[in-house]
């Protein structure tokens, strides 16, 4: 993420954390804020955004625009690196059975 946006990372490290944060780990079966937290609450979502849905005049549309769009980013990034890492784990696994002799 870092190299779509070498300038602005600093800013946009609390939503990439977000989105980390709120995603299924297929490894522990959970999402990282549940297991830390715990309870069956889920974390605050973020409403993504519609023109059509902003009223108030003191909202950047161009703000919320370029949030929802580095928000999909993130979560595309996340998806292909637990892709790629499956991956990499299932060429090296080989699972193995033993058979008990008397």
């Amino acid at each position: 993420m870092t190299n779509n946006r070498p300038r602005q990372w600093l800013c946009w490290l609390p939503w990439a954390e977000y989105i980390y944060n709120t995603s299924f780990h297929t490894a522990v079966k959970e999402t990282p804020s549940k297991l830390v937290y715990g309870g069956d609450t889920p974390p605050a979502s973020l409403h993504s955004y519609e023109a059509a849905n902003v009223h108030v005049a003191t909202v950047a549309p161009e703000a919320l625009a370029e949030r929802t769009e580095f928000l999909e980013d993130v979560r595309f990034q996340l998806e292909q690196a637990q892709v790629k890492t499956k991956k990499m784990y299932d060429q090296g696994h080989h699972v193995l059975s033993f058979q008990a002799h008397i």
